[in-house]
């Protein structure tokens, strides 16, 4: 015996689907968008601006030099006021990848740009390493 609830169901589903495609047939269908609203030139100008702006100033993807990860965000930055003194012309920040906050330096297109700079500053930091990054800013890359 079929579950009577189920039964119901099924039927206004039936009757639904009906309903719904007895509206659309006989509608005329024009094939030309219908604008949702209008735009004043000079805000479609403003924002086509904005556009390629923002597309000609997206990211990368590219390699920093990792010099320590650590829960200890107080650790990081000290680490990092001593890198900014030993290395003043190489960029460096934090950044949090929870639970780590990670002391990375530089920004290079290639990995084998990263292992240049690499090489120097393992003097001071044994266990620096090449990451990847992919959210680099043009601007940041050294040349």
């Amino acid at each position: 015996m079929i579950n009577s609830r189920v039964f119901m169901r099924f039927l206004l589903l039936i009757f639904f689907v009906f309903l719904i495609g007895g509206q659309c047939v006989g509608q005329d269908v024009s094939h030309e968008p219908v604008p949702l609203w209008i735009v004043e030139p000079e805000v479609a100008a403003l924002f086509e601006k904005f556009v390629h702006l923002n597309k000609s100033k997206g990211t990368l993807s590219g390699w920093r030099i990792q010099l320590l990860a650590s829960t200890d965000r107080m650790r990081v930055e000290r680490e990092l006021v001593r890198f900014r003194t030993l290395y003043p012309a190489i960029p460096a920040d934090w950044i949090h990848q929870s639970p780590y906050y990670k002391l990375v330096v530089g920004a290079f297109e290639s990995r084998k740009e990263a292992y240049r700079y690499l090489y120097i500053i393992r003097q001071d930091y044994p266990n620096a390493f090449p990451a990847r990054d992919d959210s680099i800013r043009p601007e940041e890359l050294l040349n």
